[in-house]
């Protein structure tokens, strides 16, 4: 559901500067604060490449220093302070738990790298400054990198705040990546329950935390081999059941880096849908509302557009519909706060998954959503 985003396949302007900590965000998950403390504005000059490069050098930044009574601030207290359990433990580490390394807001593009001074630019041209990757040696050369097994995210703050102002409401952040997708036709969501600007900002963490958790699931050690048998074998069936794949290579993306709106597969190729509607029909202006409006129906495995795009941002999209809707795999139940975001299709109604999903009206997508391990 969320943006996305370059990522690393498995993933203000203050004084003084920080490294990213090697071990953990160094957070309290019982603690919004705390959190909210242990967030890093992102070096200006930070230069993202793949961890198995001769290039690569973990990311740094500087500690926000944001007054607690901010927008910004408030955003990242209230997102965090309504999440689950789980995905705050995610975040910040716990007993038992790994935590990510570090957590950062990137401000590039905006006044003095400043996020409380960003401009946006309409139609979400700065997803791709929003990440997520587990850092690992490269698998072919066994070059390994100072920090292999560290986690990070990133998030935009062009595509959240605007001014310093409070982030736009989730519907309307939710119509930006509609809009992302080449050859969109009009397609946007409707208010959102709760629809609050820190809704917006759970949903950009819980994206890129989706992107490190991949990596973790389907490479159990860093650097080695893809394993998708966790999810393949799930006992509730195969999770990429909706997809038209023959081997591995058809499910992970190549060259374990995924560009945001990029769609190759480790053979090089697309990976098509099982059934309809088509990438093609998705993509196609002349059919691409009609495919939506088929893909977001009862019957279907999809959580959203971008998690119909590859077999990796389904399962990261579904782990963002399992965080945003609070699921409890003990008691499989949705304990919220999301229960509600219609999708308005020009005259084609307005489907909503995440109420059919809340509400035991969508099987596939919940089978699907017990198979995310959170």
């Amino acid at each position: 559901m969320i943006a996305k985003i370059v990522v690393l396949v498995m993933v203000l302007a203050t004084a003084g500067l920080a490294s990213a900590p090697s071990a953990s965000a160094a957070c309290d998950w019982t603690n919004p604060q705390s959190f909210v403390d242990s967030v890093l504005i992102l070096d200006n000059n930070f230069v993202l490449h793949d961890p198995g490069s001769a290039a690569y050098q973990p990311p740094t930044g500087q500690a926000l220093n944001l007054n607690p009574q901010s927008p910004i601030a408030q955003d990242l207290f209230n997102a965090f302070e309504k999440a689950s359990p789980s995905f705050r433990q995610k975040l910040c580490g716990s007993s038992g738990v790994q935590g990510l390394s570090a957590i950062f807001v990137n401000a590039r593009g905006c006044g003095q790298n400043d996020p409380t001074q960003c401009r946006h630019t309409v139609g979400g041209p700065n997803f791709n400054r929003a990440w997520g990757f587990r850092s690992h040696p490269d698998p072919i050369t066994g070059r390994t990198p100072p920090d292999s097994g560290d986690t990070y995210i990133s998030i935009s703050a062009a595509d959240l705040w605007q001014n310093g102002s409070y982030a736009r409401p989730l519907h309307n952040y939710e119509t930006e990546i509609l809009k992302s997708f080449q050859g969109w036709n009009g397609a946007l969501a409707l208010p959102a329950t709760p629809d609050d600007s820190w809704m917006s900002v759970l949903a950009a963490l819980a994206h890129e935390v989706g992107h490190v958790r991949w990596a973790e699931v389907t490479i159990p050690q860093p650097g080695d081999d893809y394993d998708l048998s966790l999810l393949t074998m799930c006992p509730q069936g195969d999770f990429f059941a909706g997809w038209n794949y023959s081997d591995d290579d058809d499910l992970v993306p190549e060259g374990r880096w995924r560009p945001f709106l990029g769609r190759l597969n480790g053979h090089g190729r697309e990976t098509q849908h099982r059934n309809p509607p088509s990438l093609t029909a998705l993509s196609r202006p002349s059919t691409a509302n009609d495919a939506l409006s088929d893909l977001l129906q009862r019957k279907q495995p999809w959580a959203s557009l971008f998690a119909a795009q590859t077999p990796d941002e389904d399962f990261v999209e579904t782990y963002v519909m399992a965080v945003l809707t609070g699921y409890d795999p003990i008691k499989q139940t949705f304990t919220g706060p999301l229960t509600s975001m219609p999708i308005s299709i020009p005259g084609l109604g307005s489907p909503n998954v995440v109420y059919n999903v809340v509400n035991s009206q969508k099987p596939n997508l919940q089978n699907k959503i017990a198979c995310v391990p959170l």
